[in-house]
């Protein structure tokens, strides 16, 4: 079921790539890919873009102090100009899109076998720390393991490890979770899978349970993954969202379910799981994903850092109200460029969901970051001249999109 999964989920997405030539990072936004597999592209398109920039510069020559402060400033700024004019050739996108795709899926069902296959180890070798985290950036979902596992590379930092080692954390991270959620916590944490199987899908209305079986496996959920499987039996092991809701409501809450009181009818769709509005929706509508580039290096990255905030779900926003990024209405600000790097294209979309639509205060923000010398000073600005001041929830996709962008381009300099 997994591999008929993986290999319908390529299918899908390299049917809307149009063919050219070359690929950057906007035209696979422009052609609305998956998120988690958008976001893949990207992270591995500008590492390798900076890759090759850096290539191109012989820091070796008697004749120059590539050891200067200046010297280091020019390098990486010329890195940074460059790494904006990335592309994937037409056949360098097709491997890196088997691989996206392919990795993006076991990290949806497996998410704790994925990251330590493709972050933690390189041929039975452990990476280093930096290494690590930024490879685990490449993912989107299930920002819990992401957690678990910025939390263990902190708590050894100095310290070696073995591949057994991280991994038994991040399985026992995942079941103690896993062993605390209520109904609700379950819903939220399958959202992105249930969204992801009717995006591979789309004509059919039920989600085959064997896939949701994968991730409950990992997590040790083995009474909830009987109960679903039972459930399925009489259905082909298929269950609709409805029924799944019903299921897992009913696995949790079950003096609920003998004599449920009427549900009051929600005023806003918000209140439902993002899957459940999905499912709510009706055929033939056009689900249309954006890509979101940007998870980057984290060295206690600033959208996991502030716990004390409220903690939203990890899920992405809904595909058919999220809205559409925008061409730039104006020029921007050399100092933009400077501190967003390749994401300046999201100007338009960082202006309304994170600055209330105010131009002024998004340019003022920037011209305050662009001044700073280090990433705890731009934490501190983002916390208190952002997120606080805009209550904005710090995991959502656009404030994890806007840090991130902040974050690789301040670290690059200092």
């Amino acid at each position: 079921m997994f591999q008929a999964f993986k290999k319908e989920f390529h299918k899908q997405v390299a049917a809307i790539l149009p063919d050219q030539k070359y690929y950057t990072s906007p035209h696979l936004s422009e052609v609305q890919m998956p998120i988690d597999v958008g976001h893949f592209l990207s992270q591995a398109l500008s590492r390798r873009t900076e890759l090759e920039a850096r290539d191109l510069i012989s820091c070796s020559s008697p004749w120059i102090d590539f050891d200067s402060e200046s010297a280091q400033r020019t390098v990486n700024d010329f890195v940074t100009q460059l790494g904006q004019q990335g592309r994937f050739p037409k056949n360098e996108l097709q491997k890196a899109l088997v691989r996206a795709v392919d990795y993006c899926s076991q990290y949806l069902f497996q998410p704790v076998a994925a990251i330590t296959a493709f972050a933690v180890t390189d041929r039975e070798r452990i990476r280093s720390s930096i290494d690590i985290r930024r490879r685990a950036g490449y993912f989107v979902y299930h920002t819990s393991v992401l957690q678990s596992l910025e939390n263990y590379l902190n708590q050894m930092d100095g310290v070696q490890f073995t591949l057994a080692d991280i991994e038994s954390h991040l399985r026992k991270e995942a079941v103690e979770e896993a062993r605390d959620l209520d109904a609700e916590g379950w819903l939220r944490l399958i959202d992105p899978i249930m969204k992801t199987v009717r995006i591979v899908y789309p004509e059919s209305e039920r989600v085959p349970v064997q896939l949701i079986q994968l991730f409950l496996e990992e997590r040790a959920a083995d009474g909830l993954s009987t109960a679903l499987a039972s459930a399925a039996e009489l259905s082909g092991g298929h269950l609709s969202a409805d029924d799944m809701e019903r299921e897992i409501r009913t696995f949790f809450e079950p003096a609920l379910t003998e004599s449920p009181p009427s549900e009051p009818v929600s005023t806003e769709d918000t209140e439902l799981p993002l899957w459940k509005q999905f499912a709510k929706n009706e055929r033939g509508v056009s689900n249309n994903h954006s890509d979101i580039p940007s998870h980057e290096t984290k060295a206690q990255p600033l959208w996991k850092t502030y716990q004390q905030e409220s903690v939203a779900s990890e899920t992405s926003i809904q595909p058919q109200t999220q809205p559409q990024i925008q061409p730039q209405t104006r020029t921007s600000t050399r100092s933009e460029e400077t501190i967003l790097g390749d994401a300046i294209r999201y100007r338009g979309r960082f202006i309304e969901e994170l600055f209330e639509s105010d131009p002024v205060a998004f340019e003022s923000a920037i011209d305050r970051l662009s001044g700073v010398q280090s990433w705890e000073e731009a934490s501190q600005i983002l916390t208190q001249e952002v997120f606080r001041k805009y209550r904005i929830d710090i995991y959502g996709e656009t404030a994890i999109l806007f840090t991130n962008a902040i974050e690789k381009q301040v670290k690059q300099r200092s």
